[in-house]
């Protein structure tokens, strides 16, 4: 099990990296056929990756400062505290796909 203090010593660039990454995987989750949601090991991955979403909403909202900060460093301007803590993972797929050369 994942929590948000396995998360807290992360550098920033690395936690927006994988917070990203965990929204993809639900993504991939939610778009499952009904039935293929049904299956046990689905539903223990799905369980798992629980986990992670709790760990990086509470993360990313204790650290939107340094979210913001981050934002700013790499170009990417006039991301707000307020915005991050408003919403988190919205933030780090607009940065996943700044990064990845998306409009700028």
């Amino acid at each position: 099990m994942v929590t948000p203090d396995d998360k807290m010593t992360v550098p920033i660039d690395r936690l927006v990296f994988w917070a990203a990454r965990c929204v993809r995987r639900v993504l991939s989750i939610c778009r499952m056929p009904s039935e293929q949601l049904e299956a046990p090991e689905v539903q223990a991955f799905a369980r798992r990756e629980n986990d992670f979403v709790h760990a990086y909403l509470t993360v990313l909202l204790l650290r939107a400062g340094e979210v913001a900060r981050f934002c700013d460093r790499i170009g990417l301007r006039g991301c707000t505290v307020e915005m991050v803590r408003d919403n988190p993972f919205l933030i780090v797929m607009a940065i996943d796909r700044y990064l990845q050369g998306g409009n700028r």
